[in-house]
């Protein structure tokens, strides 16, 4: 059930990533349990998790992601549509330097990887960490 209700939590995230939204924050429970807050719109997504990838293929949410995890490139006949973003480096030890250059509203990542880092060095670039494990 908490894997279900964390799927619809990311794909409501997402659906109201309309601009009408602007500024609006929303609350959600993240893969640690921990409350994080989201502002809207998500115009700008840097992916390091390819579970959370495929959700966003499921959403037609692809021109959103502006960077990937090196594993992405990897996997190039899975991930075609994503061949042309930036690596950012590896799932668990993103280039946090190269993100912030991109600019991207949110981080997508897994609940335990990277660490706690992400969000000391994004969090206080105004960019907002997601963690989910789906």
């Amino acid at each position: 059930m908490k894997l279900k209700l964390k799927f619809f939590i990311f794909i409501f995230v997402f659906l109201a990533c309309d601009p009408g939204f602007g500024g609006e924050v929303r609350k959600i429970i993240d893969a640690r349990g921990q409350t994080v807050q989201i502002t809207l719109p998500i115009r700008r997504v840097v992916v390091l998790s390819s579970n959370a990838l495929e959700v966003i293929q499921i959403l037609q949410a692809e021109d959103l992601v502006v960077g990937v995890s090196d594993y992405i490139h990897q996997k190039a006949q899975l991930w075609s549509k994503f061949q042309d973003r930036p690596v950012v480096g590896h799932w668990n030890e993103p280039d946090y330097e190269l993100i912030a250059t991109l600019q991207p509203d949110l981080v997508l990542c897994y609940g335990r990887f990277p660490g706690l880092e992400a969000e000391q060095k994004l969090m206080p670039l105004g960019i907002q960490v997601l963690r989910l494990d789906l």
